[in-house]
């Protein structure tokens, strides 16, 4: 069984493009810590991830052809959203709650079309409030953070109500995340508001393999 993960920077965890070989160069993060989990557990289970860096809804679609749609696979798992938020509201060149609908809808409906049988995993998209050290990356997120959570939350619904169209299973990251950091501080959880810590990954690979093993 072939299981492909999609996504931006938090799925990518600086992965090895360089090898196409499963198992193998998954990055840093909950890919890799699934991979140890599942992998252990089931041999039969081959492991893929082709998340890219700074992804949006649109970046992803231009390459759903050649990374998803061409690739042999059983189970897919996707989590998109942040950049969709973080694009708009700093450059002006993300997605709205309508355009993000429609890019995600049309690779889901392309998944169907092609791969009838596979599982679909939709993972909520997250964001965290801290005041981080890194002057460079400004700190923007903080200051204006009910904003950026209402449009992190606006993709969410948008992912949930795409899982209920697919029959995918949904990963409320956000919902899940907002639990934890009422009784531990968020810097436990990511670094930057976006990025997961250790901590951050090993949440969101728990919360994925609940998911995988509901039917």
């Amino acid at each position: 069984m072939n299981i492909l993960f999609q996504g931006d920077s938090v799925t990518d965890a600086g992965r090895d493009r360089s090898v196409s070989a499963p198992n193998v160069g998954l990055g840093q993060g909950y890919v890799t810590m699934i991979a140890g989990n599942l992998g252990l557990a089931h041999a039969d289970l081959n492991f893929y991830n082709h998340g890219v860096s700074g992804n949006r809804a649109a970046d992803l679609y231009g390459r759903w052809q050649e990374d998803t749609l061409n690739f042999d696979f059983d189970v897919l798992s996707i989590l998109l959203g942040i950049n969709d938020v973080g694009f708009s509201l700093r450059l002006g060149r993300g997605s709205d709650k309508q355009r993000f609908y429609f890019l995600y809808d049309r690779m889901l409906y392309e998944v169907m079309e092609k791969n009838p049988k596979a599982k679909l995993i939709l993972m909520e998209p997250f964001v965290l409030k801290i005041r981080h050290a890194w002057a460079e990356f400004g700190t923007d997120i903080y200051d204006n953070y009910d904003l950026w959570q209402s449009r992190v939350r606006e993709n969410g619904e948008v992912t949930k109500t795409l899982a209920k169209k697919y029959h995918a299973q949904f990963v409320p990251l956000f919902d899940v995340f907002d639990s934890l950091t009422k009784t531990a501080p968020a810097e436990r959880y990511t670094a930057d508001c976006i990025h997961p810590t250790a901590v951050g990954h090993a949440v969101i690979a728990q919360e994925w393999i609940k998911a995988f093993y509901t039917r």
